[in-house]
């Protein structure tokens, strides 16, 4: 008597940029005033925004600890924030930021070591992220901003049971 053979199950295929991303980001452009950029901060309390052009073309990004940095003197207490405490310093920092004119976002831009396509593996943007100690990374289609991927992308995708991935 011969065994039934019950069919193989198929594994998931494995999760891509694209899955999980966030695909409408705030940015900022270069030329924008350090009070924008704060007022921007506060309304999409992200760590980074990016720094595009007006063709979408991504020039770097911004932090909310480099800019809390860059408008009070560092010391000891600014480096011990937590991510709500940078926010409630930003609030407070409204006011000096506004007065600060002479800055723009482009006096204050960084660049992201790294960035990813929609088609990068999930596990490898994660790595990306540990490994240079990042919240998010940029996602890039033809040299133009299309999304991030977050820490908190990674971590949602990671709540849902199989089968339901990469609707997010």
């Amino acid at each position: 008597m011969q065994e039934k053979r019950r069919p193989l199950r198929t594994m998931p295929p494995m999760l891509q940029v694209s899955d999980v991303m966030t695909r409408e980001v705030a940015t900022v452009e270069p030329d924008a005033s350090v009070a924008r950029l704060v007022e921007t901060f506060l309304s999409a309390r992200l760590h980074d925004l990016p720094v595009v052009v007006a063709s979408g073309e991504l020039l770097g990004y911004v932090s909310v600890e480099s800019l809390v940095r860059k408008l009070a003197p560092p010391t000891h207490l600014l480096d011990q924030l937590t991510r709500g405490d940078v926010y409630r310093a930003l609030d407070r920092f409204r006011e000096e930021a506004k007065a600060a004119h002479a800055l723009a976002v482009g006096d204050l831009i960084e660049r992201w070591p790294v960035h990813v396509e929609e088609n990068t593996p999930l596990p490898l943007a994660a790595a990306h992220i540990a490994d240079n100690a990042l919240h998010s990374l940029p996602v890039l289609r033809q040299g133009k901003l299309v999304g991030v991927v977050t820490l908190l992308d990674m971590i949602k995708c990671l709540r849902q049971p199989p089968g339901e991935q990469g609707q997010v």
